[in-house]
């Protein structure tokens, strides 16, 4: 039994009103009080025509209380002035009336009501303790020496009987509430379990369609490998023409995932040199017809090899028509204009332009003003001219040239170039980020906050010659919930293991503070950040499961 009460005890102490419910119930007790204010005004009008004065002061607190209630609870939002409010009222206003034995005792009776509707909506431990505190009002009024002083308003059968009816009312009451109580905190806990498990499978599936990808890049890359390998002379042709066509898509406005499919078909252009035989496609002199014929017949070859890529269609459109021309007279099929798709006539300009900027078995890369004189000669005519245009703005700008000295850069490792002693030293400058006492709570990624951090990862990029990607990640409670430390504590430690576990040794990672962690990304690149935390967030789950935490990050690049 003792356990029982305990059980229940704790169980009480746990609100239910959390989200939509506490809405809910806000908008209900706004409208209760208007309900208040509506009875109480008709009984005030009843009271003053019969002259009871003393009531209908009563019952005119009354209806003023009841608005003050729906302007709290519908205005300002705030439940707990509503519950005050509610309380004080059930105390003062109710004893008065069972003292008094207003309106021939008549006014006492609605005691019955009062403690269901503070259960409902206050709280089931203050209905109850309003009704305990009714009963024991009542026990003394009509069981004790005062009862001779109440039979003025009572009747004997009343007294002596009501307490009673009231004890039985208040049981069932309280019997009813603590069950909803109950019910609604397993809705919650179900509803929790549900949406936790929903996330941590959504991100396992975001991990697997992430490794997918992955999988599916490195088999192409292969392929390209393999093309790039045939001829010396355009080795990382087909991975700069994808960059450049990317650069030129985004440029245009293109949306980001349609850029995504266009470097894929880019990297596969030229997919067909496969079967060209090495003899002709690395042939010293001039090609006779014969074998430019065998050379132009890679679109028909590579569109044949990408007949069944499902997982991308536009592949096979854009190796087939990379060569076709603006004004029709390209090749294979000698389509004119728009007639070419969008994606094959950005490769078409891209794929020019590397010819030109690479240097090949027969001829030197030529000079950027040569470039520039062929490329406008072929507006119009080769290229798309709005196409052209845009591609124009890009060579003028540098983009282009940043984007070849990457491509043809061999980039060392981070960790070849990191020294251990200036990664203790960003961990300890993480460590000391919170410890000067300007922060409450969470700490947030704000340069002016924190210069000095900001200023030695800069002196440490330039430095090294590395770029960044600072990511603050931060475990906050559910809304309503309120973490146990241990499990707040385990939480942060489950977290760090997932963070390591997923970067590289070269990433620096440092618990900031109960709740958040700092982790220096050397290299990641900024539009790799989001399924780096996928894949952190999914081993995250996959230890700590169910959770009260919700995981969240922001970043910052250098």
């Amino acid at each position: 039994m003792l356990e029982m009460m305990k059980k229940y005890h704790n169980l009480l102490k746990q609100d239910i009103y959390r989200g939509k419910l506490k809405e809910d119930n806000m908008r209900t007790v706004g409208i209760v009080g208007l309900l208040i204010t509506f009875v109480a005004s008709i009984t005030t009008a009843m009271n003053f025509y019969q002259h009871k004065m003393m009531m209908g002061l009563t019952t005119v607190i009354l209806a003023l209380a009841g608005l003050f209630i729906y302007f709290v609870t519908s205005r300002l939002k705030n439940r707990r002035i509503a519950a005050v409010t509610f309380s004080a009222l059930a105390i003062v206003i109710f004893s008065y009336y069972m003292i008094c034995g207003t309106n021939d005792g008549f006014a006492t009776l609605w005691t019955i009501l009062v403690p269901m509707a503070m259960m409902y909506f206050i709280g089931v431990r203050s209905g109850i303790a309003i009704g305990i505190y009714y009963l024991f009002l009542y026990f003394i009024l009509f069981y004790s020496p005062l009862r001779q002083h109440m039979e003025a308003f009572y009747t004997q059968t009343f007294m002596q009987r009501f307490p009673i009816l009231y004890m039985f009312a208040l049981m069932l009451e309280s019997v009813s509430m603590i069950q909803y109580h109950a019910m609604t905190l397993e809705q919650y806990d179900y509803d929790e379990r549900l949406h936790n498990e929903v996330a941590r499978l959504t991100l396992a599936e975001k991990d697997k369609c992430i490794e997918l990808e992955k999988m599916y890049e490195q088999m192409v890359l292969t392929l390209v490998s393999a093309i790039d390998a045939k001829d010396k002379y355009t080795n990382g042709h087909s991975a700069r023409v994808s960059a450049y066509s990317v650069a030129l898509a985004r440029k245009l406005g293109w949306p980001e995932e349609e850029v995504g499919i266009l470097r894929y078909e880019a990297l596969l252009h030229d997919v067909g040199k496969i079967g060209i035989p090495d003899t002709i496609l690395n042939k010293q002199g001039r090609l006779n017809d014969m074998e430019y014929r065998v050379i132009q017949s890679h679109t028909v070859s590579g569109a044949n090899i990408l007949e069944n890529a499902t997982t991308l269609p536009g592949a096979k459109d854009v190796a087939l028509h990379h060569h076709e021309r603006y004004d029709g007279k390209g090749y294979p099929e000698h389509l004119a204009g728009e007639n070419i798709s969008a994606h094959a006539r950005v490769v078409s300009v891209m794929d020019a332009y590397d010819a030109m900027n690479s240097d090949r078995i027969y001829r030197n890369a030529l000079p950027r003003e040569k470039i520039i004189q062929e490329m406008q000669q072929g507006r119009g005519l080769q290229f798309d001219p709005v196409y052209l245009d845009v591609f124009m703005e890009l060579l003028e700008d540098g983009s282009l040239e940043k984007i070849a000295e990457k491509q043809n850069m061999a980039v060392e490792t981070p960790e070849d170039k990191l020294p251990e002693n200036e990664i203790q030293n960003l961990q300890e400058l993480i460590s000391r980020l919170v410890l000067t006492g300007k922060y409450e709570g969470a700490v947030g990624l704000e340069e002016t906050e924190t210069p000095k951090f900001y200023e030695y990862i800069r002196n440490f990029c330039s430095r090294y010659g590395h770029s960044f990607e600072l990511v603050m990640i931060t475990l906050r409670p559910i809304p309503g919930v309120i973490p146990d430390p241990e499990r707040q504590k385990k939480a942060i430690q489950t977290m760090e293991l997932a963070v390591k576990k997923t970067v590289r040794q070269a990433d620096v990672i440092s618990e900031v503070s109960d709740t958040q962690l700092l982790a220096i990304l050397v290299e990641a690149g900024e539009e790799n950040v989001d399924s780096i935390m996928c894949r952190i967030f999914a081993n995250f789950y996959k230890v700590f499961g169910s959770s009260e935490f919700e995981p969240t990050y922001e970043m910052q690049s250098f």
